[in-house]
């Protein structure tokens, strides 16, 4: 759909009319890129459309027990965190397209783990940039649905 109306929006600035084609006397792509490089600074739909399901994802990720959080929790992951969550048998349209945009976010989100609550010690991995890094070594004898906050000495401050 994003594709149609760039495609649309191309005709439209072109000047083509029913039945008739024009020159294009520049690729689409080089009309997005920002007015400081000379263009036009036009946006890309599909990218745009991304960063908009992104920042539904987001709300779903902060905005825990909110009614919007609690439908597609219930609905979609019931039994495990956003980030965690996956496409079930028979996902809606507007599931897929939220959860189309979870690896956008995780490349721009860091771990803040303040009390440790949140984070799970073995589970998660601690550096979203970094392919597998998960604590492994001197903690032996741990579950695996320990949280950080379990090594966290808060009268030490650590």
């Amino acid at each position: 759909m994003c594709q149609e109306i760039e495609i649309l929006i191309s005709k439209f600035w072109w000047g083509a009319k029913e039945g008739e084609k024009k020159i294009h006397w520049m690729r689409w792509k080089r009309l997005e890129r920002s007015k400081k490089v000379g263009r036009m600074g036009f946006r890309g739909f599909s990218e745009f459309n991304q960063n908009l399901l992104g920042n539904h994802f987001w709300r779903l990720m902060k905005e825990e027990g909110s009614l919007f959080e609690r439908v597609f929790k219930s609905r979609y992951y019931p039994k495990c965190s956003i980030m965690e969550s996956k496409t079930n048998y028979n996902p809606n349209y507007v599931w897929r397209s939220i959860l189309s945009s979870k690896e956008l976010i995780q490349r721009g989100t860091r771990w803040c783990i303040e009390n440790g609550d949140k984070a799970m010690a073995k589970k998660d991995n601690w550096l979203m940039n970094v392919a597998c890094f998960k604590v492994v070594g001197h903690v032996r004898n741990v579950e695996l649905d320990v949280k950080v906050s379990y090594f966290i000495d808060n009268d030490l401050g650590m």
